[in-house]
């Protein structure tokens, strides 16, 4: 079954901190303090369902193409003042490890891990 990725899975240096990412025109008070810029690229296909045999227990993972291909996105992270400013990054996934996960999402959901 897909689980929607968490912070924690998509930001290094997220873990143990309360950190707030908004997109770069958002405003924040004097509370919070900029920690760090992210940059996000979206890409030329997405998921947009899963379809799950009952009979056969396999998941099929349906892929269209993006709207969004080719935008680039920009975000500010911050942490409240007194807090850790240590950096956070959006954790890196090449095109191989998204073709990867689509391939195992597509296998028989029962079958032994590889």
């Amino acid at each position: 079954m897909y689980v929607a990725p968490t912070p924690f899975a998509l930001l290094e240096g997220a873990a143990n901190h309360r950190t707030l990412v908004l997109p770069k025109h958002v405003p924040v008070d004097g509370d919070f303090v900029k920690i760090d810029t992210l940059t996000r690229y979206y890409i030329d296909s997405m998921i947009v369902n899963y379809k799950f045999d009952l009979q056969s227990n396999e998941l099929e993972t349906g892929i269209a193409p993006n709207p969004n291909a080719g935008e680039i996105r920009i975000f500010n992270a911050y942490r409240l003042v007194g807090d850790s400013v240590s950096p956070i990054r959006l954790v890196d996934s090449p095109p191989e490890r998204a073709k990867l996960e689509i391939s195992q999402d597509r296998r028989n959901v029962n079958a032994p891990p590889q």
